[in-house]
């Protein structure tokens, strides 16, 4: 659905550009275990200029919280 989202802009709402959309849908991706698309989602977060997911990958990466499940 993100990806196929032609015609809709929500940029003027809050919390819905592209790095919050993308950080959300990957944390819901993990939460369902969906641990390849998670990543994948997380990285384009980051490419997104999300400083948040930069942060949760880098705590990630380092072991620094808990791994989910």
């Amino acid at each position: 659905l993100y990806q196929h989202r032609t015609g809709h802009d929500f940029h003027p709402l809050w919390f819905c550009t592209n790095d919050v959309s993308l950080l959300s849908l990957s944390l819901a991706a993990r939460a369902l275990g969906r641990d390849e698309l998670a990543d994948t989602l997380l990285a384009d977060a980051v490419d997104a200029g999300s400083v948040e997911a930069l942060r949760y990958a880098q705590d990630r990466s380092e072991g620094t919280i808990a791994p989910e499940n």
